[in-house]
């Protein structure tokens, strides 16, 4: 949601700066126009779209993990319940614990990967 944010923004900035420098230019003085397009176009146009490819997605990717502790507790309060005998509860919470060490290693040997790539360089 921030990132949408940031995106219009940035096209706000950018469909804006074209209207204040003529203005800018017209009541003003050249130097002030020609500062008014290189800060809006050059500079903070540039910037958002970079903060919002770059920055934002790491941040967005931890928040979207799941969380195992979630998923347990709906298991356990639908066990107590009594949506689920005991065998699904069981078999449930493998799968929960599976899925979480299969995505452990999957993300350690990514970051072996890059690691590696980055050596590599």
């Amino acid at each position: 949601m921030a990132d949408d944010r940031l995106q219009s923004l940035g096209m706000i900035v950018a469909v804006v700066t074209l209207p204040l420098g003529i203005l800018a230019v017209l009541f003003v003085g050249a130097k002030v126009g020609a500062s008014v397009f290189i800060v809006g176009w050059l500079l903070l146009v540039p910037l958002l779209f970079i903060i919002d490819e770059e920055l934002l997605p790491t941040v967005a990717a931890h928040d979207t993990q799941p969380d195992r502790t979630d998923s347990l507790s709906v298991l356990k309060e639908r066990y107590a319940r009594g949506e689920l005998d005991d065998e699904a509860f069981e078999r449930r919470v493998e799968t929960l614990l599976e899925t979480e060490d299969s995505e452990r290693n999957h993300d350690t040997h990514s970051n072996s990967r890059e690691r590696e790539f980055a050596c590599d360089r």
